[in-house]
């Protein structure tokens, strides 16, 4: 439809450049006439002759004229009216296009952008509630610091089938609950060998589109004693304590005089096979001064092979659905109110302590 309207639209302008061609001739001619007029009139006029022999063609040419102006007036009318009418069909067409676009196309546009890093464009597919919460210039923000490591990572991915769900609550981002959601796996695989899938939730927008959430990495605070998710991991908070309280392990750490945090952390792993945390980053923040403290990895791994129930070693193999206790060493300049933060991939969660 839209094809046989594009060759109508053409034949259409075809037609008038015919015509102001045409006109454009005729116009030239009389103008020619205009100039004999000056000439003759002068040389016959006094002599009582009449003249109209020689303007016989301007005679018959001026109504020609005129009327190839009403024949141009009108097309050029009419195209305008076309093009406004192909537009407006167009456009509806658009909308009636992205409003039956797939749960799981939308998903593949999404993981194109994604793939390319325009954020630009990624951060327009956001749901208008996320967008009305995020500005855009944080959200570019995150997925340069967060996102590019991620894209560059991935060797291949699978879109699956997507799921129908009556309600969710984005508790991460909005806060709102949405109906008619639907959960959209993604099965990635990475360029390292390792593998993972990833929920993602869609929900329609206004416009009838799809859209789907995001929130920034420090934006996922959990309350302590909940859990965290992340990676297809669990993680709860369990404990933190200070050189005041815990004994420490007889392996040095620093020389310098600091204050040594343990962090016991529950670790569950939700994948269907034995999984590490080797891909997962943990560092503790400073949530009143926003400041990051690294890991000291020789001394918690160290802790980790000894009492655990089950015994745990930082990079393990965790069986899975077996909740096992992780023990984290930090070493900070002073007692804080602290939080752990966790990072995996694209993704991040912090977990309160206290």
């Amino acid at each position: 439809m839209s094809g046989a309207f594009m060759l109508t639209s053409i034949l259409l302008f075809l037609v008038l450049l015919y015509y102001l061609v045409k006109a454009t001739i005729i116009s030239h001619r009389l103008r020619s006439y205009d100039l004999r007029r000056l000439l003759i009139i002068p040389v016959f006029a006094p002599h009582g002759e009449s003249i109209n022999h020689f303007l016989k063609g301007e005679i018959e040419l001026r109504p020609k004229l005129k009327n190839l102006k009403k024949i141009v007036y009108l097309l050029f009318a009419l195209l305008i009216i076309m093009s406004v009418a192909g537009y407006s069909t167009v456009k509806a067409s658009t909308k009636a296009s992205a409003k039956a676009e797939s749960a799981e196309a939308f998903a593949e546009k999404y993981l194109m952008a994604t793939n390319l890093q325009q954020w630009d464009q990624l951060y327009t597919y956001l749901h208008p509630d996320t967008q009305a919460k995020f500005t855009r210039e944080r959200f570019i923000a995150d997925r340069k610091q967060y996102g590019s490591q991620f894209a560059t990572s991935i060797k291949d991915y699978k879109v699956e089938t997507a799921v129908k769900i009556n309600t969710w609550i984005d508790t991460k981002g909005t806060g709102t609950e949405y109906k008619n959601v639907v959960e959209v796996p993604i099965a990635y695989n990475f360029k390292d060998g390792t593998s993972v899938t990833i929920t993602v939730h869609l929900a329609k927008a206004p416009d009838g589109t799809w859209r789907w959430f995001w929130s920034p990495a420090d934006a996922q605070l959990i309350e302590h004693g909940q859990l965290g998710k992340l990676g297809q991991f669990e993680f709860k908070g369990l404990t933190i304590e200070s050189t005041k309280d815990a004994t420490m392990p007889a392996k040095t750490v620093s020389d310098n005089t600091s204050t040594f945090v343990t962090v016991k952390l529950g670790v569950t792993n939700k994948r269907k096979s034995l999984a590490q945390l080797r891909d997962f980053e943990f560092k503790l923040t400073d949530l009143d001064k926003k400041i990051v403290y690294g890991l000291n990895s020789d001394v918690s791994s160290s802790l980790n092979l000894d009492a655990q129930k089950p015994a745990v070693y930082l990079y393990s193999n965790l069986s899975p659905n077996l909740e096992s206790e992780l023990t984290l060493i930090f070493e900070v300049p002073a007692e804080a109110n602290y939080a752990l933060g966790i990072t995996y991939k694209n993704d991040g969660v912090m977990l309160k302590l206290k």
